[in-house]
């Protein structure tokens, strides 16, 4: 039931179906009493001017606006703590019907609200075309690649505008119709609105917008070259992209548009649009079918009732946050001071003067802070390394050809572990066609085997034989699980061995062998490639790591049914199997590297694994679960980071990182 229905019942309870209908009057007196209610709040009375744009609606206490409640004179206003911030989003659960007889509809408070005056918006969108929308060079990202997109019979297809990210409240005259997708047309309009507020130019200004690394690029030249649109003179936008969104990104977005590296932004996440959004949405699809006018003013005044509620509740919640501001800042200030005291004052000032450097240069030129990231370098594989030396083949003394015979004989060697693996998972039940696949492989790879030794006469003659110390015997695959960790019903439990053939590699032969015979060059090429053999298990490490958490968080926790839980755990077994597959291939490597004398600096880099790094918890597909703060990755999660005779400025980089994170 209705409010309408209500007053009828009330005015007839047994005949309500008898009362005159006068729906259309009580519309007209509920908007004039909207009006005088808000003429009333404004201090507006007879011999008042008609109000301007925004007057009539409610705003902000807390945020700086100079003449207001911050004095006009001997104020800095372009320091941090005098910024004002803005959240730019689209909300397209507003949207709005043609309407039927536009020509009649009156308005009360055309642009006296939160909603744009229509006249001049429709001016504005008719003589100015939406600039060409390139696709995303940043994530897919549905706001830019969807802007164009097409809905009929729609007069609006959402509403987008500003609101004030500590507080939360909308911006008067800041709030726009769509008519497509979000248009950067649009929300130029808004944006500039909401710059023309009660903002002094000297003031620094920050937007947050989930899309911003594309929207500002070339924000600046856009409005230069607008007639219906100007920004005040003077006045510097930092864009923004809110914590939730920018990890949606690339990498590089975080340290340039997140929050935590702008002065003046605050520990903020820049979301707050969405809870916004939310309460709206309430009383916005019944107003999808309503006049324009109508729906104007009923959606000025729920965005009015919002703002009222904000100013309300304001000193209790700002009380509230700084009593917890003084708390973390105490906590913070300890920690930075720690950090702090153990950074050289060499490397102090030159971190500062890099530090102010980047903030100067990164409104024109956010590529400046990219200081605060990590520079990863992904470690080269087999394939990458193969290349490199078969290009360098004429500055070792080896014949050519060397450098492929060694990664042939690395493929065989890693072909013999994962048949390893396959004759250790299968049992009793065994069919014959599994058995005769196995023998198949085993006859292929005997073949390969003596290919290899065939032509190993070519690089080191006929007079080698394996080492009897580095003599593969047998393979004992990895056991990277447990089942008492994953509760796995699947999870084969044999322990036979497969038993191995000699390849003809200076890692088993002996390295003094190849030192004697002048073949040097062959156990340089070797280490070489067993590091590209080690990144590439690694890699596929991760991956099959990635792909047992995923099948755990989607289809085992949350399988639904016993019989999808039971194909997931068939999954699972699949998965670890892989698992194993390529721990065991990395586990060889650094013994063969050992054996090749490989240095330190090598050796160091390529750690031991153990069970627990292997380990799927909820932490990896839940990194918000309890009990996990303070969880750290396995190492080999970060191996791709160089490891080499610049350890010392590799440390002192984290090191960096580390201490401006904390500072800010």
């Amino acid at each position: 039931m209705n409010y309408y229905s209500k007053l009828q019942r009330v005015t007839s309870s047994a005949f309500p179906h008898l009362v005159p209908n006068r729906y259309r009057e009580l519309l007209r007196v509920s908007s004039m009493w909207r009006l005088l209610k808000l003429l009333k709040w404004q201090g507006f009375h007879q011999q008042s001017p008609d109000p301007w744009a925004s007057e009539l609606v409610l705003f902000c206490p807390a945020c700086p606006q100079p003449g207001i409640n911050v004095p006009d004179q001997d104020i800095a206003l372009s320091d941090w703590w005098f910024a004002r911030t803005f959240v730019m989003d689209g909300n397209f659960k507003a949207k709005h019907m043609l309407p039927k007889n536009a020509a009649k509809e009156v308005s009360l408070m055309d642009g006296n609200g939160f909603m744009v005056t229509l006249a001049p918006y429709k001016e504005y969108l008719t003589g100015t075309t939406d600039f060409i929308v390139q696709k995303s060079d940043c994530n897919n990202h549905w706001a830019v690649n969807q802007a164009n997109a097409q809905r009929n019979k729609l007069e609006s297809t959402g509403i987008g505008g500003c609101a004030r990210v500590r507080h939360g409240c909308f911006v008067p005259h800041a709030m726009v119709d769509f008519q497509k997708g979000e248009q950067q047309v649009n929300m130029d309009y808004a944006l500039v609105n909401a710059m023309h507020h009660e903002l002094d130019p000297r003031q620094p200004v920050i937007t947050f917008y989930d899309i911003n690394c594309q929207y500002s690029k070339n924000l600046a030249c856009w409005l230069e070259e607008n007639r219906y649109l100007s920004l005040p003179s003077g006045l510097r936008i930092q864009p923004s992209i809110g914590l939730w969104h920018v990890h949606g990104h690339q990498t590089e977005c975080f340290a340039r548009y997140a929050p935590n590296f702008i002065p003046g932004a605050g520990r903020v996440d820049g979301e707050i649009m969405e809870t916004l959004w939310s309460s709206l949405n309430i009383i916005s699809p019944s107003a999808w079918g309503m006049a324009t006018a109508h729906r104007q003013e009923l959606l000025d005044f729920q965005m009015n009732d919002s703002n009222f509620l904000k100013m309300i509740r304001m000193s209790s919640a700002l009380k509230q946050k700084f009593k917890v501001a003084k708390q973390s800042l105490a906590t913070i200030q300890d920690k930075f001071n720690e950090l702090d005291s153990k950074v050289p004052d060499g490397l102090h000032w030159l971190w500062v003067e890099q530090e102010l450097v980047a903030q100067s240069c990164r409104q024109n030129t956010p590529q400046a802070m990219d200081i605060y990231e990590v520079q990863l370098e992904k470690g080269k594989g087999a394939n990458s390394i193969e290349i490199d030396l078969i290009h360098k083949d004429h500055s070792f003394s080896s014949s050519r050809g060397s450098a492929t015979w060694i990664a042939r004989a690395l493929k065989v060697e890693q072909a013999q572990i994962v048949l390893a693996m396959d004759t250790r998972h299968m049992d009793a039940r065994a069919t014959e066609a599994d058995q005769l696949s196995i023998s198949c492989w085993q006859d292929q790879l005997q073949s390969q085997i003596d290919a290899l030794v065939h032509g190993a006469a070519q690089f080191i003659g006929n007079d080698w034989q394996v080492n009897p110390r580095q003599r593969p015997r047998s393979i004992a695959p990895f056991n990277g699980d447990s089942n008492n960790e994953t509760d796995d019903p699947f999870l084969p439990d044999h322990p036979g061995h497969q038993e191995v053939s000699d390849v003809p590699l200076p890692s088993y032969i002996g390295v003094q062998y190849f030192h004697d015979m002048g073949l040097g060059s062959l156990v340089e090429q070797e280490i070489h490639l067993r590091q590209g053999q080690a990144n590439d298990a690694l890699h596929e490490l991760h991956l099959a790591l990635m792909d047992k958490a995923m099948i755990f968080y989607t289809d085992v926790w949350k399988g639904g049914n016993y019989k999808m839980t039971t194909q997931a755990w068939g999954w699972i077994s699949n998965a670890d199997a892989m698992v194993q597959w390529h721990a065991t291939i990395y586990c060889q490597c650094p013994k063969q590297l050992i054996a090749l004398g490989a240095g330190e600096d090598i050796l160091g880099k390529y750690q031991e694994l153990n069970r627990a790094d292997l380990t799927v918890s909820a932490a990896i597909a839940d990194p918000n679960a309890r009990g996990h703060h303070n969880d750290t990755l396995a190492w080999f999660w970060t191996v791709d980071l160089p490891q080499d005779s610049a350890m010392n400025d590799r440390m002192s980089e984290c090191r960096q990182i580390n201490w401006a994170c904390v500072k800010y």
